[in-house]
């Protein structure tokens, strides 16, 4: 018996062998997509907005850092602004043309709603002289700092008369009451990190944050830094500031890389986010923003590009330059252990997302394929098509229509799953949510049926729906506080909400992912 045993132990044990080293083959011939790249979230995520002097939001303590831009002006002329040059370094003006000042507007038509009445601290440095106009005055003031009086209610022009052009005024900080002593190292508003964190969101994507749409941006030296006069120009806010607010939300980031960014560019960025993310936080990488949108810039540069390289048409572009960033992401980062490679297409065009998938498959280093699932956004024109234009004002017409949009809705969601099952690549939303906007409905209909409890009951059955049709595939609420206008009632509320989620689409989201 004990010969029969050991005889029959070698074979088993050859076998064993030989099935560890096909094995180990297989392994070491999977792609490093395969093995180690990161897993999308599971959940809900939402997209920030804009840094704005008019935000209904007010993100850092440091109420400068929301400026709008400089206007120029010139003494005895009234004009809003001149279009005069402004000699300017990182954003701060460091000469004067005789006669010439600057204005610069600050928490615009918001009142109490944005920044609280009291008495801010000014620090700057340089010399000349300056003044507040509207909801702010000057109490006191010392050499390179004054308290200044704010109670809002219309909004603060802040205006540079003089600078002294051997030591120019510069790096104005306005603080709110309070936080004198510990601006430098927590620079963001509390109440709106604890809003935030009310609802337990995954990822933050910073698309908006970022001025991704349309973004100048080439080189690494033009991009706005942490001293740069504002956060809210046309080339986004510092990528230090992003970092920063994702270690404390400890929320993964979903960044977006400028169009036009050179390699150089995309390189530090990537050296920036990896030597300075909390080292338990995935990045999700995205190349630009909807290349399919025609209302930005970046979807005629790919064209352009897919010409110049010989690619025919831009999607293919799209894809190629976006591989080329995830290449160098993974290079940056030694593996792609905590990215989440990020390509995207357009929700109800699956036709065209099946050849983006085709194309990204050839390169093999994406990890998901985005969309933006938003309802509703066909309802208006369809009313239009039957001529029941006078409809558009009836809200309980525009609430029945939306909840029976979710049919179609639901349709384009199915078309997605199956391109993703098919490339093996797992669905995710960049954006999602309702698509009603005020320059179709008007935006008194906007509002109010954003605000109806119509729109708790509609947005749960398609939170519901997206949960069981993707296996709860992540979210992507576009978008947390927003102005409702022409362009959109996006946000899930209009103001910053200190107490429980109190709106529909607050407490919809709040409730759909919140309870245990």
């Amino acid at each position: 018996m004990i010969l029969q045993k050991e005889r029959s132990n070698t074979p088993l044990s050859f076998c064993t062998s030989m099935k560890f080293l096909v094995l180990a083959v297989i392994i070491l011939s999977l792609s490093s997509k395969e093995i180690f790249a990161a897993a999308p979230e599971k959940g809900v995520g939402v997209n920030l907005n804009s840094i704005a002097d008019w935000a209904p939001a007010t993100v850092f303590v440091d109420i400068m850092k929301s400026a709008r831009k400089w206007h120029s002006k010139r003494q005895g002329v009234e004009m809003f602004d001149t279009g005069e040059p402004l000699q300017l370094k990182d954003g701060w003006i460091s000469r004067f043309k005789p006669g010439q000042y600057a204005e610069s507007m600050m928490s615009w038509g918001r009142g109490t709603e944005t920044i609280p009445a009291g008495t801010y601290d000014l620090f700057y440095r340089g010399k000349g002289k300056f003044k507040f106009i509207h909801d702010a005055r000057i109490i006191s003031q010392d050499e390179n700092s004054a308290r200044i009086k704010i109670s809002p209610k219309k909004g603060i022009a802040f205006q540079l008369l003089e600078s002294d052009p051997e030591d120019p005024l510069r790096d104005f900080s306005l603080i709110m009451p309070g936080h004198k002593n510990t601006y430098l190292k927590q620079p963001f508003n509390q109440d709106y990190i604890s809003y935030l964190e009310k609802f337990d969101f995954r990822v933050v994507r910073f698309m908006d944050w970022m001025a991704t749409n349309n973004s100048p941006l080439v080189s690494w030296e033009n991009r706005t830094k942490k001293n740069t006069f504002s956060q809210a120009s046309k080339h986004g806010v510092a990528y230090e500031y992003i970092y920063e607010f994702s270690n404390i939300l400890n929320v993964a980031p979903w960044i977006t890389i400028p169009h036009m960014a050179d390699n150089s560019y995309v390189q530090k960025l990537a050296r920036l986010f990896k030597d300075n993310l909390a080292p338990s936080l995935n990045v999700y990488v995205e190349y630009s923003n909807e290349t399919w949108n025609g209302g930005f810039s970046q979807t005629n540069y790919q064209k352009i590009m897919a010409d110049e390289n010989g690619l025919g048409e831009g999607y293919k572009y799209y894809v190629k330059r976006s591989s080329e960033v995830m290449e160098i992401f993974e290079q940056v980062f030694g593996s792609s252990d905590r990215l989440v490679r990020i390509i995207s297409g357009q929700f109800v065009n699956t036709w065209r997302n099946g050849q983006i998938l085709k194309e990204a498959a050839s390169y093999g280093n994406f990890d998901a394929f985005a969309i933006a699932p938003y309802f509703g956004h066909a309802v208006g024109e369809k009313m239009k098509a039957l001529k029941q234009v006078e409809q558009l004002t009836n809200e309980q017409t525009i609430a029945k229509l939306l909840h029976e949009s979710l049919s179609e809705w639901e349709k384009s969601v199915r078309g997605n799953v199956a391109l993703s099952e098919k490339y093996d690549l797992p669905l995710i939303s960049y954006e999602a949510g309702q698509h009603i906007t005020g320059q179709l409905y008007g935006v008194p209909i906007c509002t109010s049926l954003n605000n109806s409890p119509a729109m708790y009951d509609i947005y749960r059955e398609m939170l519901t729906k997206w949960q069981k049709l993707t296996g709860d595939a992540l979210f992507m609420q576009f978008s947390g506080i927003s102005n409702y206008g022409n362009s959109g009632c996006w946000g899930m509320a209009q103001t910053l909400q200190k107490n429980a989620p109190q709106t529909p689409k607050e407490r919809a989201v709040f409730d759909q992912y919140n309870q245990k």
